[in-house]
């Protein structure tokens, strides 16, 4: 048997069982627009506040990369994350947060987490964001 087909031969095929698992169970979906993060940002005098919404998870870290990078360009003394539109946060978007953070501090900017609420709230409770950020509701 060749390469290709013993690849072939263990190829994952597309089930729709296993979708409509995924969406009920996990709140998943194959649909790259509905998973990516989409965010908002508005300055006054020494605030930038990001109003975030969607998933934010490993697939958004490119945006989200720029998005830093769009922030350390401006000068502000705090930048808040809203979060209360944010439905699911996994591990890589509690890394991006700490990004975040890491690159406010270089600017000497003060980061602010806002309104986390379900499972995002929880994550963040379980990572002791609370004793990193500072939190508001």
């Amino acid at each position: 048997m060749t390469e290709y087909r013993r690849r072939q031969k263990f190829r994952l095929k597309y089930n729709p069982a296993i979708e409509r698992f995924s969406k009920y169970f996990c709140g998943g979906t194959s649909d790259q627009e509905e998973d990516s993060v989409n965010y908002k940002t508005q300055q006054n005098d020494t605030t930038i506040t990001t109003e975030m919404t969607g998933r934010f998870t490993f697939s958004d870290h490119a945006v989200f990369r720029k998005l830093i990078d769009e922030l350390s360009a401006q000068s502000s003394a705090t930048q808040v994350f809203d979060l209360s539109g944010i439905e699911f946060i996994d591990s890589a978007g509690l890394g991006m947060l700490l990004l975040a953070r890491d690159e406010g501090e270089k600017n000497r900017a003060t980061v602010i987490l806002r309104g986390a609420k379900g499972q995002v709230k929880r994550m963040l409770e379980v990572a002791r964001f609370d004793t990193l950020f500072q939190m508001e509701d």
